[in-house]
């Protein structure tokens, strides 16, 4: 079937397209749903957090980032408790915080 016909049926009725494929359409368009269709066709897929994708990036910037004196700012701006912190830096450095 080609794309634009279908394209053409779901901008006619977007009502019958099920959720949360409706959503992903709003949101990403007609090319990029067509994209993931493509590349998980049929699959049962996880899609973690945000925060879980990047979160050995999330954590080398704090560790990067902690000064000895800036805990309770790194934890408010990543929206994680001083005790998590705490924690994260005394497993990376060995010592206590």
């Amino acid at each position: 079937m080609k794309h634009d016909i279908i394209k053409s049926a779901a901008a006619r009725y977007p009502e019958l397209i099920p959720q949360p494929y409706a959503d992903m359409l709003a949101a990403d368009g007609y090319e990029a749903l067509h994209i993931y269709c493509h590349y998980f066709n049929g699959s049962n897929v996880y899609v973690p957090s945000i925060r879980t994708i990047f979160y050995k990036s999330l954590m080398t910037d704090i560790i990067e980032r902690y000064d000895g004196n800036n805990l309770k700012q790194l934890a408010r701006e990543y929206g994680y408790s001083e005790r998590y912190l705490i924690a994260l830096l005394n497993s990376y450095t060995g010592a206590s915080t």
